[in-house]
């Protein structure tokens, strides 16, 4: 059963590192928010084991082909944004709540892939959360 669905388009995906970090999960975190319609299902995620289901839309111009983005340095992003906080030690800067403070060992499964648009207006990525049943 699928516990939180959300699709998040007219937005780059980007990968941790070069000191922005911080930032980058902020921006991530507001435009996912931005895309819920109903904020109450992001308390049913909590207290669960979960199985994620991600894909990035990553734009790729035919014209300017650029080097592609790893896909776990994508992930971590985003898995840093589902706690409560998205920084664990300093617990100043809040993200999706979609599990208990630092508990991300509740995600038991996760299915993640890559997809090149041509189109700029879809590039972005498609989040759906489930609860796991071995």
């Amino acid at each position: 059963m699928i516990l939180f669905k959300v699709s998040v388009h007219g937005f780059e995906p980007m990968t941790a590192g070069h000191g922005r970090e911080v930032m980058r999960k902020e921006e991530l975190r507001d435009a996912i928010l931005k895309e819920i319609k109903d904020h109450s299902s992001i308390k049913n995620c909590r207290g669960k084991n979960l199985s994620l289901k991600v894909c990035f839309n990553l734009y790729k111009d035919p014209k300017q082909p650029k080097k592609e983005k790893d896909l776990d340095n994508l992930l971590k992003i985003l898995l840093d944004v589902l706690p409560e906080h998205i920084d664990n030690s300093e617990k100043r800067n809040y993200g999706l709540g979609l599990i208990d403070d630092n508990n991300d060992y509740r995600i038991h499964e996760i299915y993640c892939e890559k997809k090149p648009v041509t189109d700029i207006t879809q590039e972005g990525l498609d989040i759906e959360i489930s609860e796991h049943i071995p």
